[in-house]
């Protein structure tokens, strides 16, 4: 950018790679780039020299691929330094897929008068190195699940009235997570004075390390009774051809291994073909398989595994992005035609796939499979969701695959040789292979549930154990529990009226106002609650259809419920929070899974010209802490000004709602439908309350 370019311009001119500097230079600075072999080899004198030569020198050493010898670049470095010259080289390792932190490392590197030797790493975890991205899939794919895992997320999930989207939210929190939460304190000069004095408390983020000796235990695990065998669509042709977009392990990958030994099994010649070219995080582009039927005497034929254009049986889509590519795009591929080929496809994203352009492709993914295969034999869902969702673990999707393609008759081999071929893997090393297997095969025959834990729920079930989490706090839990029992019990009974809906739109009204009664409760006491549920009864009566409060009661909610350091952290330390964290990461205490939890609050006081800002690691005893005072801290200390006018503004648009309603229902429905549509999108975070004023009822 323009600033950083004129800060190294402020620093000296840069001689970069032995380039020779400008005869005017006033200052230069000596830039050194050095690969991971040639500083393994050379690293140790060039830092010596470094230290000895008085000119300022900054060395980067991009760590980036190159063999797996396990000689840490940084520490080499460091023990590289003379005795004498400690205070004159500073060695740094950052991350090189941060570029915010990169280019301030570097900034500061050329503005220092002394040596500098930055280590750019690739993680961890890796993101540019395959074959390390590879190396850190090896144990979790032989194993079927991940041993050991610590994630790093923002505390406020714990406020979310529904628990955010697992794949997205786990990816992120696993980068973090490579690096553990430390406390901090740190003094800064703003610059400027200010009155009097400010202090701002907040909860930033939640640390979760899990520890699993065991797979986890499914309802898939116990095998594929009561299925019945399909009949081989393909059974009767002489040769067979599968592209498999995506895979995993190492080539032609688990699924083309499985199918090439159910195939030699079943009398076919079998021929593989695939590309090792990295199409995501532990995963390459393709491979193909071809089945030939051998004929008495026939000589060997000269066939390839290649897959000419249109002539594919059928497509197996682990990756979403590759499957679109292979039906189109890739000029090398076009296996698909509308005659032949039927596809079972993954048309959700993966775990480093939740970014625009993957969403974008995994999006036509659907309708160019209706214009390129036959939509009879085809299917195409988030497949990877459900394995998320059902087996813990979405790098099981390519076997779910074959098993689901497998139940519809898809692939030309019998059950036993194929339940051989799939207990083959699982022996050679890849985990779990058998039940994931039996998860797609049940999948086909409908027999897998599509929503999640919390979703199946039923409501009464839901307030029950909602009220026995009130029951269990001190100073007056089990009164309010009664309160909240039949306050939720009334709003049940007066959205029982409007049903599912279309999509389920009822039911999930329902369950936000539910758990928006309880988290009032925890916020404010029944107090909160009351103004809760004074607001959505008030829309009640104005529409009795229902309509008003089927699209305000979940964002009115988030607009009340301000997040606050007390809020924050009574929810992330609730039972409800801990029931969310093992569902989601499927932890059983029973098993033998371990779950730790820390958190990181930050505390800021400013003063004068200064600010004092203590970053404070925890495990969950603030909580206690926080449940005591929290009742007594009135309403107006809690959370920043802008939340509280906020707050104010959405009481006045659901009352004024509730009082127009009968004279301009559309005027109102609209402003409703605008204000819940900027809370989904986080405008309720972001904007002032004249912004969201503005873009509600217009200027």
């Amino acid at each position: 950018s323009a600033s950083n370019y004129g800060a190294l311009r402020n620093s000296g001119t840069l001689a970069i790679d032995a380039l020779p500097p400008r005869s005017d230079a006033a200052g230069v600075v000596a830039v050194e780039v050095y690969p991971r072999r040639r500083f393994v080899r050379e690293g140790a004198e060039a830092v010596r020299q470094a230290a000895r030569d008085p000119m300022r020198r900054v060395m980067i050493v991009v760590d980036v691929g190159g063999e797996a010898d396990g000689t840490d670049l940084a520490r080499l470095a460091d023990a590289s330094i003379p005795a004498g010259a400690s205070g004159r080289v500073r060695v740094q390792r950052v991350d090189v897929n941060d570029r915010a932190a990169v280019r301030e490392r570097l900034l500061e590197a050329v503005a220092a008068e002394s040596v500098a030797v930055i280590v750019l790493a690739d993680g961890p975890p890796a993101r540019l190195d395959a074959d390390a991205i590879d190396r850190g899939f090896i144990e979790r794919d032989r194993l079927g699940y991940q041993p050991q895992q610590r994630l790093v997320w923002s505390a406020d999930i714990a406020c979310e009235l529904r628990p955010p989207a697992v794949a997205g939210l786990l990816d992120e929190a696993e980068e973090k997570g490579a690096t553990p939460i430390q406390g901090d304190f740190t003094r800064e000069d703003l610059g400027t004075r200010i009155e009097g004095v400010q202090f701002r408390a907040m909860t930033i983020s939640e640390q979760v390390e899990v520890v699993r000796t065991k797979p986890p235990i499914t309802a898939f695990s116990r095998g594929s009774v009561g299925l019945a065998p399909p009949r081989p669509i393909h059974a009767e042709q002489g040769t067979y051809r599968v592209h498999l977009a995506g895979f995993r392990t190492a080539m032609p990958g688990v699924v083309a291994r499985i199918l090439a030994d159910a195939g030699r099994a079943m009398g076919y010649r079998v021929e593989l073909r695939a590309s090792d070219e990295p199409c995501g995080r532990g995963r390459r582009a393709w491979s193909q398989v071809l089945f030939v039927r051998m004929r008495g005497e026939e000589p060997r034929a000269p066939r390839t595994g290649a897959v000419p254009y249109g002539e594919a049986d059928l497509v197996l889509g682990m990756d979403a992005v590759e499957t679109l590519r292979a039906l189109g795009p890739d000029p090398v591929l076009r296996v698909a035609s509308v005659a032949r080929t039927s596809v079972v496809a993954n048309g959700g994203p993966l775990e480093d796939q939740f970014n625009d352009a993957d969403l974008a492709h995994c999006a036509l993914l659907e309708h160019a499979v209706e214009r390129c295969a036959q939509a009879v034999h085809s299917t195409v869902d988030d497949f990877a969701a459900l394995c998320r969702t059902n087996l813990l673990s979405e790098r099981l999707v390519d076997v779910a695959l074959l098993g689901l393609a497998y139940q519809r008759g898809l692939v030309p081999v019998s059950l036993d040789a194929i339940e051989a071929a799939v207990r083959r893997a699982e022996l050679a090393g890849v985990g779990r292979t058998v039940e994931a297997f039996n998860f797609g095969r049940r999948l086909a025959a409908g027999a897998v549930a599509r929503r999640s834990v919390e979703e199946r729920e039923p409501l009464e079930r839901l307030v029950r154990r909602l009220a026995l989490e009130l029951v269990r706090e001190r100073f007056g839990g089990r009164r309010r529990a009664e309160r909240f029992a039949l306050s939720a019990a009334g709003m049940l009974a007066a959205f029982a009226r409007f049903g599912d809906g279309d999509g389920g739109g009822g039911d999930r009204a329902a369950r936000a106002v539910v758990t928006a009664l309880h988290r009032s409760i925890v916020w404010g006491g029944t107090r909160m609650m009351r103004v809760y549920e004074g607001l959505v009864a008030g829309l009640l009566r104005a529409d009795p259809s229902g309509g008003l409060a089927l699209i305000a009661a979940e964002p009115l909610a988030d607009a009340l419920l301000v997040r606050d350091i007390l809020y924050v952290l009574s929810m992330s330390t609730s039972l409800e929070q801990r029931r969310r964290i093992r569902e989601r990461l499927g932890v059983r205490a029973s098993h033998g899974d371990t779950l730790e939890r820390r958190f990181l609050s930050r505390f800021e006081l400013s003063a004068g010209s200064r600010r004092f800002r203590l970053d404070f690691r925890s495990s969950d005893w603030p909580a206690e802490v926080v449940r005591l005072v929290r009742p007594v801290v009135p309403w107006g200390l809690r959370g920043e000004a802008r939340l509280q006018e906020i707050r104010a503004y959405a009481i006045s648009l659901a009352e004024r709602s509730a009082r127009g309603f009968e004279g301009d229902p559309a005027h109102w429905a609209m402003c409703l439908r605008r204000f819940a549509m900027l809370a989904s999108d986080g405008g309720l975070r972001s904007l002032t309350a004249a912004e969201l004023r503005a873009g509600v009822e217009g200027l």
